[in-house]
């Protein structure tokens, strides 16, 4: 009589069932994936159809506990119960080959208050002393018949006397494996095993949910689980490659020489950013560590200043009232950058102080996955702030920009630069949002990140190199203008028409020149 009781008991029941199925006494369990579990599965489904019933399968612990008291059954399938009838025998629970067995274990857990006063924790030490030694575990197992883990005790005369060692001897033990949640994994765990026994769910199905109430799915460039990580990965190695073949291509074109949209380092120190956003994705692969959790903060925040600050230099430059910390930053750039990488560097090293934990997604019915959780209130608040700094950097863009876009002669520049920022407010708020709601599935939840930097990182850089392209075709053609002005002067001249003084109008963003002429 075989029983799966709901709960723990039922939980146990099948699980050293299952590890009576390994293939030799000296390999440990193998997990649900090996093909004699399947066959495990097939047997105890074939016992209950053929030999038992599904009325029996489930019947409660006291209806067994009376069938132990009766003489009724063949072979009752039970705990180490002390009182039953005399006309069974105890033996170890038989496995798929001869020598073959498996027993649960369970027993009693201690739990000490870490914050114990110094005076109180001497005492509680000789209590654990008293609790573990021998002599405790021969006086419980003659008396109490209880299996104690000391196997040395098995060898005594005394002991033997009062319990069988050789069938305790002979026991083969597992440790039932946990989760963050133990109540809803066994009831999760029985569930799957249940409405395989009992209702048509198939075996396939029924060991790929009982593999996924502890296995935890993480992306990786192999193809083994999904594809996503090889595909983000060929394609973000496509994006660093177009970059840097890009870069080069416009250095040996001179497109350097003509870019005065941004000071040069500027343009380069923005490049480097949406490198380093693309890079936050490789992050988001493998094994989640407290590292990487911070890594993608700091990496993020260093990347975003130099996506955003050369676009706020850019309005500072162009701001029409003089103040004096303007000033100041336009002839010291440099430093300007360098206070908030810093400010960033030294925030980050602030985080340490309340880590992230790796938390695991439970996902009923689904693929559990890790994700980076603050659970400190201090570190909540830093990640707020962080957060409204990077609001505040893009705030200020934005009124500069209102500001600058009444006047007339720069409402084409602050237009490009308007769509700059568009770029970066829309990514930053997908950003937050993104870590900031639940996602149940690992893959959806990587590929929604990571497109959000793709975008981000791939929408900046291609569209400040085609305002620097247009630019750079616009300064050319006004070279040639001049050209031909001077030409157009020196022909006048030399036909003896009276000469003109010129002043030429330039704009850097438009395609407007306007000469005029004076006649002396």
């Amino acid at each position: 009589m075989v029983f799966f009781p709901p709960g723990e008991n039922g939980f146990r029941s099948l699980y050293e069932y299952l590890y009576s199925y390994r293939e030799s006494v000296n390999i440990t369990y193998s997990g649900l994936e090996n093909l004699i579990s399947e066959n495990a599965f097939y047997m105890m489904k074939k016992i209950k159809d053929e030999l038992s019933s599904d009325e029996i399968f489930q019947k409660k612990v006291n209806f067994i506990s009376q069938c132990l008291l009766n003489n009724n059954s063949l072979f009752i399938k039970f705990i180490n119960a002390k009182k039953y009838c005399s006309s069974y025998k105890k033996t170890i629970l038989p496995g798929v080959k001869e020598g073959i067995s498996g027993s649960a274990l369970w027993g009693y857990n201690i739990g000490i208050n870490k914050n114990l006063k110094k005076e109180n924790r001497n005492n509680i030490k000789q209590i654990l002393s008293y609790l573990c030694s021998k002599d405790t575990h021969r006086k419980i197992t003659i008396e109490k018949k209880l299996l104690t883990p000391i196997s040395s005790l098995y060898e005594e005369e005394e002991v033997c006397k009062n319990v069988d060692c050789k069938l305790f001897k002979s026991i083969q033990p597992i440790l039932r494996p946990t989760s963050e949640d133990n109540n809803n994994y066994y009831f999760n765990f029985l569930n799957y095993f249940y409405e395989y026994l009992f209702q048509k769910r198939t075996l396939n199905d029924t060991i790929k949910g009982i593999l996924d109430l502890t296995k935890i799915y993480y992306i990786s460039i192999g193809t083994k689980e999904n594809n996503a990580g090889l595909i983000i990965t060929l394609l973000i190695s496509f994006i660093l490659m177009f970059i840097s073949v890009s870069f080069f291509y416009l250095l040996n074109k001179n497109f350097l020489e003509n870019f005065i949209f941004i000071p040069i380092d500027f343009w380069i120190l923005s490049m480097l950013g949406s490198i380093l956003i693309l890079l936050v994705c490789f992050l988001d692969m493998g094994k989640y560590t407290v590292l990487k959790c911070h890594l993608k903060v700091f990496i993020f925040s260093v990347a975003f200043s130099l996506e955003t600050i050369p676009l706020l230099y850019k309005l500072i430059e162009n701001f029409p009232i003089k103040i004096t910390f303007f000033t100041y930053i336009n002839k010291n750039h440099h430093y300007f950058l360098l206070f908030f990488i810093i400010f960033d560097i030294l925030f980050n090293l602030l985080c340490i102080i309340s880590p992230y934990t790796i938390k695991c997604k439970i996902i009923t019915d689904g693929q559990n996955f890790h994700v980076c959780f603050m659970s400190e209130r201090f570190g909540k608040i830093l990640i707020l702030i962080l957060f409204a700094y990077k609001l505040l950097i893009i705030i200020n863009c934005l009124l500069l920009m209102i500001i600058e876009w009444k006047i007339n002669d720069m409402q084409y520049e602050v237009n490009n630069l308007f769509i700059i920022l568009f770029i970066y407010t829309l990514s930053y708020i997908f950003f937050v949002i993104i870590n900031t709601i639940e996602i149940d599935h690992y893959i959806i939840c990587f590929v929604l990140k990571t497109s959000i930097n793709i975008i981000f990182a791939l929408s900046n850089y291609i569209y400040i190199l085609y305002i620097g392209n247009k630019m750079t075709i616009n300064n050319i053609n006004l070279m040639n203008k001049k050209i031909n002005i001077k030409k157009w002067i020196v022909d006048t001249s030399e036909a003896s028409i009276p000469s003109t003084s010129y002043v030429v109008k330039e704009n850097t963003f438009s395609d407007i020149y306007s000469v005029n002429f004076q006649v002396k």
